[in-house]
């Protein structure tokens, strides 16, 4: 006979562990698991990508704090009117990369 018994600080105990994501948003990640019928492999699946996900965010968010960069703006929001002197072909082609060559390491 399984019985099944809810841990009181579940959301604490996940967010000791070290799933943020999973600490804030798990009644959702359960309904939603439940809802797909999900099979235990791929409620690992998708938690392990959903921490995965959220990390990255996080750990991009935090070197852009700590970088002191301020706010920037994104390529395609960029205004190609202004400074006049600017020549969108060659910064967008600076932005591509295709200058660099990676030499093959043997």
């Amino acid at each position: 006979m399984t019985t099944t018994t809810e841990t009181p600080n579940l959301t604490a105990d996940l967010r000791r562990l070290g799933l943020l994501k999973l600490g804030a948003e798990v009644d959702d990640f359960v309904a939603r698991a439940t809802r797909a019928r999900w099979s235990p492999r791929q409620v690992l699946e998708h938690l392990v990508r959903s921490e995965i996900e959220d990390r990255s965010r996080r750990s991009v968010e935090r070197r852009l704090r700590r970088s002191r960069l301020g706010r920037f703006k994104l390529m395609p929001d960029w205004d190609w009117n202004w400074p006049k002197k600017l020549d969108r072909q060659v910064v967008e082609r600076l932005l591509r990369l295709d200058f660099l060559y990676l030499v093959p390491v043997a």
